[in-house]
């Protein structure tokens, strides 16, 4: 869809799927590809949502950030002290 000559098809598809990446329902290799192919699109607005798509991907997944925050407060206090 994103390759679609549908303007308002191919940025709307874009639009979901990165939604369904940052919701964690399609965070798989298949998705990014996907959404690495629009980089490349003809459309101007295509590729700005792509780019940033790349540009901002602090999407936290509260993998492994709970165990290093709690590692590094107590490191601070120790620290200060």
């Amino acid at each position: 869809m994103i390759q679609d000559a549908n303007e308002g098809a191919a940025k709307r598809s874009l639009g979901v799927m990165i939604e369904l990446y940052k919701r964690r329902i399609w965070n798989d290799d298949k998705t990014v590809n996907v959404v690495a192919q629009a980089v490349f699109n003809p459309n101007p607005k295509l590729v700005v949502n792509a780019c940033k798509f790349f540009l901002i991907l602090d999407y936290d997944f509260e993998s492994d950030g709970d165990e290093s925050s709690s590692d590094d407060g107590g490191d601070k206090i120790a620290l200060l002290k």
